[in-house]
């Protein structure tokens, strides 16, 4: 778990991994060079299945990543951000999954959006099989990053791209590997994803800086079709997207993005809501 100033968030994003219905797990706490109580935070937690690993220097998302990997021990290696909540089956049901799949190297899970009053605006868009999120490489791939689990050996022979892709870290890992690996998705929504507001800002950010590695791996693999789909398909999100933000509004751009909850999804959200929501 890589956390910069995450004071508001990251007591109910940590108890909810302590909570884990699968208890064999070990959490890597990374601070990237806080200046807020996160430390302190992350260290009042009395569990010694819990590391905090303090860094003088903030170097981002990925290298905090890529530390977390070469710190870690054991079959499988999970990540998620510090403004989260895990549902309580979320380790059990990747375990299981990964068990019972000896050829799959990432799986990832559903995951509703929520708000910090608790709102739940939807599920994330869903692909299950590796066909089915791969079968538009030029567009990106659907595998919501803060819900990944997979075999700690392939995160070691992939480690995340530094200089950092900003915001855009785990589509170009995804672009770089979906050729060599094999993916799944769980239909279980196993992960509440907050979001507050979504900023232009980061949206384009991330978009152009995503733009150059997709141009660049489908010209690399020949796939020149590919390459200039892909960005032809990068600047039409960004039209969208503006278009949404400029002429709309936010929740415009949120529906847009997201799926409805069926009466299931949204009970089980409730009760994890109702468990960390005040923390």
């Amino acid at each position: 778990m890589p956390v910069y100033n995450g004071a508001k968030t990251l007591a109910a994003a940590m108890q909810s991994i302590v909570t884990q219905s699968f208890p064999d797990w070990e959490l890597l706490v990374i601070d990237d060079a806080s200046t807020d109580d996160s430390v302190a935070i992350a260290k009042r937690f009395n569990d010694p299945r819990i590391r905090v690993i303090e860094n003088v220097k903030n170097e981002g998302l990925a290298a905090k990543l890529n530390q977390g990997i070469d710190l870690s021990n054991g079959q499988f290696f999970a990540r998620m951000d510090q403004d989260d909540l895990a549902f309580p089956d979320r380790l059990a049901k990747q375990v299981a999954y990964l068990q019972a799949h000896p050829t799959t190297d990432l799986v990832a899970a559903r995951a509703v959006i929520f708000t910090s009053a608790g709102e739940a605006l939807g599920l994330l868009p869903y692909h299950a099989t590796h066909a089915e999120i791969c079968a538009r490489p030029w567009s990106g791939f659907y595998m919501p990053h803060p819900t990944w689990m997979g075999r700690l050996a392939w995160f070691k022979q992939h480690h995340y791209r530094i200089p950092e892709v900003v915001r855009g870290e785990d589509q170009e890992l995804l672009l770089r590997t979906y050729d060599q690996s094999e993916f799944a998705c769980l239909p279980d929504v196993l992960l509440a994803y907050r979001l507050d507001e979504i900023s232009w800002r980061k949206t384009r950010s991330g978009r152009l800086n995503l733009l150059p590695w997709f141009w660049r791996a489908h010209f690399a693999r020949g796939r020149y079709g590919y390459a200039v789909m892909s960005v032809a398909g990068i600047l039409l999100k960004l039209v969208i997207e503006f278009g949404a933000l400029k002429f709309g509004s936010h929740d415009r751009l949120r529906e847009l993005r997201t799926r409805e909850m069926d009466a299931d999804a949204l009970r089980q959200w409730q009760a994890v809501w109702q468990a960390y929501g005040n923390l």
